[in-house]
């Protein structure tokens, strides 16, 4: 008897903490959305004004390699000093945000971050169902069959582990700074879980044609064929190149010229310098060091951003600048922008 109490009292004990770690994770996964709204509400997100703009300049016909201030209405990002725009991706990344760009900026952020929401719970249950199969001795060429076998015979993973993966990824701090920016590495993140679950079940084809999406979005992703040519895995890298040559393909089709400039002007460029240039590139040479001070300072001191489109248009070339973390700086520095809003909206 006093066995059997100690094995319930046992198991009493790691379900109240197992609903322990499910109570942090949900007051987590609260704080995480709270936050997210902010950044929304007050946040310019830069990356994803990038994006944004890319696509509204197709929209306009316009080279989204360029920033277009002169454009009745200007195109531009917010916060670019340079010429050539921020945006640094292939063209055919600019022409899955043409659709985004032709709604209010204001709600493409809250759907944005919604997005960014929804494809991070994807990846933990992808990373979850990865962690269940990773313990085989041969994860290539497991069929569906097996795998729910293996599931029926109890290789499940421990029920402390996804509220405590959930609780450590929504506390992860570099997780905020991706939101407030509204980059587009999660969806990285998804297709890299999804190549490596395809890759788990032996779906190597599919595998390397996802990893090929990849690669469009997070151009740093083609060295993993070095992997791939390492491991012998022929079908990946075939599955890999002909995702390539279809995205190629697709790109000379939808942006026609615009792909070669690309290959022969901006990726050089964007290679040597990424979002900066030399000091003829800037916009309004002889203004812009003068009226934006905090370009000249330190990374770490520069904590103004302008943020043209989270506001009316009415209202966008009177307040050119706002803080993303200290509204003090914007409130100090606010003086020091107004003869470039002027000069903007003149």
């Amino acid at each position: 008897m006093d066995q059997r109490k100690k094995l319930i009292s046992e198991k009493t004990l790691k379900k109240v903490g197992v609903v322990i770690l499910w109570l942090i994770a949900l007051i987590a996964v609260l704080r995480l959305l709270t936050l997210s709204a902010e950044f929304c509400h007050s946040s310019l997100q830069q990356d994803l004004s990038a994006f944004y703009t890319a696509g509204e300049s197709l929209n306009h016909g316009l080279d989204p390699y360029r920033n277009h201030l002169s454009h009745n209405p200007p195109v531009w990002d917010g916060i670019d000093i340079f010429r050539h725009s921020r945006f640094l991706y292939p063209p055919l990344v600019a022409t899955f945000f043409q659709p985004v760009a032709l709604l209010p900026y204001r709600l493409v952020k809250y759907l944005w971050a919604a997005a960014t929401v929804v494809l991070l719970a994807g990846s933990m249950m992808l990373v979850v169902k990865i962690i269940t199969t990773a313990g085989r001795a041969d994860t290539r060429y497991t069929s569906r069959k097996e795998e729910s076998a293996d599931e029926k015979s109890g290789n499940f993973v421990p029920h402390w582990m996804i509220p405590a993966i959930i609780i450590f990824v929504a506390f992860f701090y570099p997780l905020l700074t991706h939101l407030e920016r509204g980059q587009i590495d999660m969806l990285t993140l998804f297709l890299i879980l999804m190549t490596i679950r395809n890759l788990m079940s032996g779906r190597e084809w599919r595998a390397g044609g996802i990893l090929a999406l990849t690669t469009l979005f997070k151009l740093h992703s083609i060295y993993a064929v070095f992997f791939l040519l390492i491991r012998k895995h022929w079908k990946m890298l075939g599955g890999y190149i002909l995702g390539a040559m279809f995205l190629i393909s697709l790109s000379i089709v939808l942006n026609g010229s615009l792909f070669y400039d690309y290959l022969l002007k901006e990726f050089p460029r964007i290679a040597l310098y990424g979002e900066r240039g030399t000091p003829g590139d800037l916009l309004l040479n002889s203004l812009l060091p003068v009226s934006f001070p905090c370009f000249r300072t330190t990374r770490r001191q520069r904590m103004v951003r302008p943020i043209p489109r989270s506001l009316s248009s009415s209202s966008r070339t009177q307040a050119w600048c706002v803080s993303w973390r200290h509204y003090s700086a914007y409130r100090r520095a606010q003086d020091r922008f107004l003869p470039l809003s002027s000069y903007l909206s003149s």
